[in-house]
Formats: structure tokens, sequence, C-alpha cells
């Protein structure tokens, strides 16, 4: 088998903070194997792995044909991801479903709300937790449609009680807010809170796949980068069996990676319609 793969730099239209970590370039290996596109990504600060230990994976991985349970995430996703594309099951109707997207909005304004709007968006996601004030996101929910739903990222920086008090700001509008993304550091507050605004984990997901007790979290967004496209799948079906409905969520993967995103997403979607976090592509130059 030949394999070609060539490195190539995406910038980002901005500087993107993840987990603490600024990046400015992110950096893909990219090529056509057997006919079928493959696609390798690291986000740093996401991903434990770096892109240089990933890519010598890959290129390993070719050679021995390692199991798959002993390749880094990312090495994973991309594998299983072109493994996937190559076979017939591609081609059935629940992988090539119409994906409804949620749209990023990078602060609380209504500018950002209606650029938004104009892509034909009525589902959107605002980070939480980096100084917004109350009084611009209670003035950006009276200005959704009634069909019209937010979802807020708290990053894991904020108490109980900073939640509770910003819920308590905006409460006329808490029927917008479909969730609220993994607001707490520990995993055992997001069990143990019960309020009327639900709310999802994300980096806390291998936590709650673990977790056999009583629940209230309804709600998972699921990072396919961080597990590989074989597992996602287990996790979607999984989770809805648990009455957990998943988000697809990007590691701002390129068009590559974001195909096999929106093929999981459009699975996910053949057993709970649910709009999906892969507007990403339009992040970078």
């Amino acid at each position: 088998m030949e394999i070609n793969l060539t490195e190539v730099i995406r910038s980002f239209t901005a500087p993107m903070k993840v987990c603490g970590v600024v990046t400015r370039d992110k950096y893909f290996l990219e090529g056509v194997i057997e006919g079928v596109p493959l696609e390798l990504s690291v986000l740093p600060g996401l991903h434990r792995e770096s892109f240089e230990q990933a890519a010598h994976q890959l290129r390993e991985y070719f050679k021995t044909n390692r199991d798959h349970s002993e390749l880094f995430p990312s090495v994973r996703f991309a594998i299983e991801s072109w493994q996937f594309k190559k076979s017939l099951t591609s081609q059935e109707p629940k992988w090539n479903q119409p994906v409804e997207l949620n749209a990023l909005l990078l602060s609380p304004s209504l500018k950002d709300l209606e650029r938004a709007r104009i892509l034909g968006r009525s589902c959107f996601k605002l980070k939480i937790a980096r100084g917004e004030s109350a009084n611009d996101i209670n003035k950006l929910l009276q200005h959704l449609a009634p069909n019209e739903k937010v979802r807020f990222d708290g990053n894991k920086m904020l108490s109980e009680n900073d939640l509770e008090n910003l819920l308590e700001a905006i409460s006329p509008h808490w029927s917008h807010i479909d969730y609220i993304e993994e607001p707490f550091a520990h995993f055992r507050d997001h069990l143990n809170w019960r309020h009327p605004v639900p709310l999802a984990v994300d980096e806390s997901l291998p936590m709650l796949l673990k977790h056999t007790g009583p629940s209230g979290l309804n709600k998972a967004v699921l990072k396919p980068a961080l597990f590989g496209f074989d597992e996602s799948v287990r996790i979607i079906d999984s989770l809805a069996k648990r009455g957990v409905t998943v988000t697809l969520s990007s590691s701002f993967e390129g068009p590559i990676g974001m195909a096999a995103n929106f093929a999981l997403a459009s699975y996910q979607n053949s057993i709970q319609p649910n709009p999906a976090g892969l507007d990403t592509l339009s992040f970078f130059n």
C-alpha cells in the first residue's frame, strides 16, 4: 500500500483558546489512500498526544497494523473514519441525512445573532464564563424567536452559586436554554444539579459513561476525535438506551474530518434529531 500524506497548516481567523492553550495554527496530515481521503489532526489543549506523536503513530500503523485500542484517539479517529468511508455501510441513508447545525457566537451580541440567522441557524452556542454580563445575555435571549434555542458553555469555570445567580437574572427566558455545557470543575457537581435548566457533560463524558447510578444528566456533547469513529458509534447507541441525547461536536477538524463528524451526526439524528456543533470550518482563514 502506497502512503503519501502531506502536512497542511491552517490558520485560525483569530487565536483560539482551548483548555487554557492558545493556538494560532493547526496542523493536519492529509492524503488519499486507496482512493479514499484520510485526515489526521490534533487540537492542542484537547488531545494529550502531540501532532508529531500522532503523525508518527499513523504512519507506523500502516506498516504494523496495530490494534486500535493501542492507538491515540486522534489516530483512531483518522483511521476508522477512512475505513468507514471505504465501506458499503457509509452509503446507507442513516449516515447521509441533512444535519442541522448550531452556531457558535463569539459574544452575546445581536449582530452575531443576526449573522447566524442569515445562515439559517436557529440554535446558538455561547460561552458564559469569560466575563459576559448577565444584562447582555438577557438582551440576546429577549431577541430569540419562539423556535430558537441557545446552549451555554461554562468551560468548567463556574461555581454552583455563580450559575444559579446567572440563571436567576435571566429567569424569564429559561425556555430558550437547551442546556448548559460543563459549567463545573467537578463531575459530581453536575450529578448533584437539580434545576429546571438542564446541564450537559463534555469533558466529563468518560465519567458519565462509567457512572451507573441515578443521574439527572440527559444531555452529552461528543467530540469523536477524542474517542475514535467506532467508539463514537458505540457511545451514541449506549447513551440513547439511557435516554441521553448526544450533540456531535468538532475539534476543529478540516474538511475530511468534518465529513466523518457529519456522518456521525446523521447517525445520531436517526435516533434523536439534534443540532450538531460542527459549524467550525468558518473559523479558519
